[in-house]
Order: C-alpha cells, then sequence, then structure tokens
C-alpha cells in the first residue's frame, strides 16, 4: 500500500530523516499503520464496522466515477488489440490457447477453487466480523450479499488493469506514455518493478478527480483492512493462545489491556516485516502462500471439529504447526533460490495444506480417547434447550422445502426477500456453470476466434460488472445507512455477559457452563425459569 501511493503520486524515493536517508515507503507505512491501529484501539470492533460501512459505501460511488472516466478515454477496440497481441499458447484473450503460461495456468485455477472450497471460514483476517452478525443467519446472508457486492468491484480491478497495459502498449498512446515506460524501466529491482508497472502507469493516465477518487478508495482500503487484521489477529493470539493457557481467566478490565498490547505487537510486526523483508512474488501468489500460512492447518481443524468427532486438540495443533512451518519454509526457499525452486508458491500451499490435512487425521486418530459430543456443542437434539438460555434466536420450522430450496440452503430463518437475493446468486452462478460447460464443449469441437473471444469478456467482465457496480451503488448504500441505524438502536439496550469472553471449561462457553444444562437440560431448562 505505502510503495503504490509513492509511485502513483509521484513522491520522492527517498527522504532525509534526522541525517539519515530512508526510502519514502517507510515512514508512509509507519503512518498507514499507526492510523489503523488507532481505529481498532479506539472504540474496537463497533467503530471498525462503521467506518468500513462508511467506506464501503463511499467506495461505490467512487467506482462508477472511475468506471466513466476509463471508458470516456479507452475504447475496447484499442483494449482488445493489445490483449490479441501475445505469443502462441500464452493469451490473454483464448483461455484455450494458454496451455503455455507458467503459472497463472489450468492448474493455478484447479488449486485455487480447491482452496476456496477448503479455506471457507477459516482465513480468520475477519474474525470479528464472521462472529458479529445479530444470528447465524444474517452470517450467511452477509456472504450472499458481500457476492453480489464483489461483482461491481470486478469492473473496476478488470478496467484499471488493461486500461494500463492498453495505456503503456498501444500506439495511440505511445507518445503519453514514453514518461511512464521512462519511469518504470528505473523502478529496481525487476521484482518491484513488475508490481509498480501499473500504479505507475495510472499516475500518468488518470486525469485528476478520478486519480483522486482511486486514491480514496484505496486509502480508505488500507486503513479499514489493515485495521481489521490488527483486530483479528491480535484477538486470535489472546482468545485461542493466551486463554486457554491460562489456568485463571482474565478480568475484564485485564482482558482489553491483553487485547490491546496484542494489537499493538501485531502492529509492531507488521512494519518491521514491511521494513526488512522484500516480497517477490505476484501479489496473488504471495497472498496465497500468507494465508496457507494460517488455512493450512486451520481448515482441517475446523472441518475436523465441526463434522468428525475423533478430531482432537493434538491433531488441529499439529496440522496448524505443520502448514505454517511448510508454508513459511516455501517462503524462505523462494526468497533465497528463486526459480531454482521447481515449485512456484502456489502449488508450495496446495501440497502443505494436503500435507496438513493427512496429520490432522493421523495424530487425531492416534490420541482420540472419547468420540466428541458434537450435539452438546452444537445445542442440537436433547441439548436444543440451551438455545434460549443463552439468548440463540429460536424460530420454529414452518413449511415444507422443495429440493430446490435444500439445494440452496433455505431453512426457517429465510424471508421472502432472502430467498429472492440468495435464489438469484444461485441461479447466477448455475448460469455460468452451464455457460462454462457448454462454451467448453462448443471450442473442443469449433473453437472460437478471437473476435469472439474479445466480444464475450467485453460483455462479461465490463458489461455486466458495470450494471453489477452502479445497482450495488444504491442498493448498499440505502441497506448501509439503514441497518446502521439499526446497530445504534440495539446498542442502546444491549446487555453485556462478562462470562462471554471466550473461556472454555469442559468443552463449554464459561457462560454455558454456569447454567449445568449440558448434563441435563431439564434440571438447566427449569433452574433457569
Amino acid at each position: 500500500g505505502a510503495r503504490f501511493f509513492v509511485y502513483i503520486l509521484g513522491l520522492p524515493q527517498h527522504l532525509i530523516l534526522f541525517s539519515f536517508s530512508v526510502p519514502t515507503y517507510i515512514p508512509l507505512m509507519a503512518l498507514f499503520i499507526s492510523i489503523a491501529l488507532w481505529l481498532a484501539l479506539s472504540g474496537g470492533l463497533v467503530t471498525m464496522m462503521v467506518t468500513d460501512c462508511l467506506e464501503g459505501m463511499i467506495a461505490q460511488v467512487m467506482y462508477l466515477v472511475i468506471i466513466v472516466g476509463l471508458l470516456a478515454m479507452f475504447d475496447w477496440s484499442q483494449i482488445s488489440t493489445v490483449l490479441a497481441q501475445r505469443p502462441a499458447g500464452q493469451s490473454f484473450l483464448n483461455p484455450f490457447d494458454s496451455g503455455s503460461l507458467k503459472d497463472f495456468n489450468l492448474t493455478y485455477v484447479l488449486m485455487g477453487l480447491f482452496g476456496t472450497i477448503y479455506g471457507t471460514m477459516a482465513w480468520q483476517n475477519a474474525s470479528a466480523y464472521n462472529s458479529a452478525a445479530l444470528t447465524p443467519h444474517e452470517s450467511r446472508m452477509a456472504g450472499i450479499l458481500g457476492r453480489w457486492r464483489e461483482l461491481g468491484k470486478v469492473a473496476v480491478v478488470t478496467l484499471l488493469a488493461v486500461c494500463a497495459i492498453t495505456f503503456l502498449q498501444h500506439p495511440d498512446f505511445a507518445a503519453q506514455s514514453a514518461q511512464a515506460r521512462l519511469g518504470i524501466s528505473q523502478i529496481s529491482p525487476p521484482q518491484i518493478q513488475s508490481q509498480m508497472t501499473v500504479p505507475v502507469a495510472l499516475s500518468h493516465l488518470l486525469p485528476i478527480g478520478v486519480k483522486g477518487s482511486l486514491c480514496i478508495i484505496l486509502l480508505l482500503g488500507v486503513f479499514g483492512g489493515d485495521s481489521t487484521h490488527l483486530h483479528s489477529w491480535s484477538g486470535i493470539f489472546i482468545q485461542d493462545i493466551l486463554v486457554p493457557l491460562r489456568k485463571k481467566p482474565f478480568e475484564p478490565k485485564q482482558h482489553i489491556l491483553a487485547l490491546r498490547l496484542s494489537a499493538i505487537g501485531v502492529a509492531l510486526f507488521a512494519f518491521l516485516f514491511g521494513c526488512f523483508f522484500r516480497q517477490t512474488e505476484y501479489i496473488f501468489f504471495w497472498w496465497t502462500i500468507t494465508q496457507t500460512i494460517y488455512i493450512g492447518g486451520a481448515g482441517a481443524a475446523i472441518i475436523g471439529g465441526l463434522y468428525w468427532g475423533k478430531g482432537t486438540t493434538a491433531g488441529a495443533w499439529a496440522a496448524l504447526l505443520t502448514g505454517s512451518t511448510l508454508s513459511v519454509g516455501g517462503i524462505l526457499a523462494r526468497q533465497f533460490y528463486g526459480d531454482a525452486i521447481p515449485l512456484n508458491v502456489v502449488q508450495i500451499s496446495f501440497f502443505a495444506t494436503l500435507t496438513a490435512i493427512a496429520v490432522y487425521v493421523i495424530v487425531s486418530l492416534l490420541t482420540c480417547r472419547e468420540a466428541f459430543n458434537m450435539e452438546r456443542m452444537l445445542h442440537r437434539g436433547k441439548y436444543a434447550a440451551i438455545k434460549e438460555l443463552v439468548g440463540e434466536t429460536v424460530k420454529p420450522a414452518t413449511g415444507r422445502r422443495g429440493w430446490l430450496g435444500r439445494a440452496i440452503g433455505f431453512d426457517e430463518n429465510f424471508t421472502l426477500g432472502d430467498k429472492w437475493i440468495a435464489g438469484c446468486l444461485f441461479s447466477w452462478s448455475m448460469l455460468w456453470f452451464f455457460v462454462f460447460a457448454v462454451g467448453s464443449i462448443w471450442n473442443l469441437v469449433a473453437p472460437w476466434p478471437l473476435h469472439v473471444w474479445s466480444t464475450f469478456w467485453h460483455v462479461t467482465c465490463i458489461g455486466l460488472p458495470i450494471g453489477f457496480a452502479t445497482v450495488s451503488a444504491v442498493w448498499f448504500t440505502w441497506g448501509g445507512l439503514r441497518d446502521m441505524g439499526e446497530l445504534f438502536r440495539r446498542l442502546r439496550v444491549q446487555t453485556i455477559n462478562h462470562l462471554d469472553d471466550g473461556t472454555v471449561i469442559g468443552h463449554q462457553n464459561l457462560d454455558e457452563a454456569v447454567l449445568d444444562i449440558s448434563q441435563n437440560p431439564e434440571v438447566g431448562h427449569n433452574h433457569a425459569k
């Protein structure tokens, strides 16, 4: 983020601080992290939710400004001409002519698909958000709505990338892009030059107003993203590592202090890591390998913990340590030996994950003494009475679900509006699966020429997402303001339970353990009355 702003704003590469020459991105990075830390510490999750919601609404409007600006400057025929100028086997338009691509190929797509499914709800950079919904159903709906919102973002990301490439390579822009190409050629090392190619191009091609809109989006994104990371990872360290190791639960003030100190520690680590580590991978590759440090083992622990009664704590720790060790080892190996390593970091991530899964299963089977009581943990069967006592919303099942409703996942919590939203997303996904299947067969029998592929991507990656961006800007601004008001209304009457602090005793949350319901639900229910 700091490097991006240095290049897109044309800032000097070095500053003189106390007679020392310091790369500009370092104090800029310190400023960004400090603001993010302040957001995380000043009001915690509530402050972050409100600021991130406002940032999202502003970003939706800025998306439209950027889209209009880029479409006014570039014609699709110019973009298509540049994208078509690729060697055989490395096409940017025809996926059936991309087999010679070294990294972003079919293997990358398949491994990414596996990782997406395996890592569902495991990547905990937004762990507080994942558990902050009013009910589990609202959390599901948030995920569905987020999918609709992301469709609009696709148009902006795609347009920025292809317009930057067109600006640098199309002869119509040769004169305007000369200075940008000169600036790019002077960046070293080569990895940083590759990473900063698009930012430098954007700094020269975007007009005033459009560039400002992009900077607003990215600046708010840096603050929102980093504060979320600081809040989540510091909380995970305290709640999932320190609290279980303590014999005595924290007092509330002690607990808050520990969380704040942990957030400061994460911020210092992030700053020092950014100062001394040179990131040399593609950004998507980097995200994959760093996520695997946690997801590689955490995915197995989550899936095994929710669906397998024989999963054990030892198995979870073994899987997490295995995935982390192999991922960090892969990062270091690539850092020191580069392309001499036969696997790229996505492949390293994939095999690290498979190894972690195997370790989880083996260690759990070796250490399991008694199958875990899943019914008690999930408040099912004879333990369902606990739901009311711990404040879970209980709705009786109404009506019967057809096969389509079961396939989509409808239950008694879905309102008519929820069903329309989820049903439309399901239909949208099925539509594109149909397009994928028919298009694949069609191209195997009668391959499409490049101009057909160009039109296909123009419609699917530009036209349709622009429509979604426009609708989302109105939809999420109205809904965000409405729900923000509801949030504050609920906070005024919120009752805080200091026992609900993440402490687990006898496989139960502390606030549940005092109810004495797990062993005898009826006694607990009568006692509560």
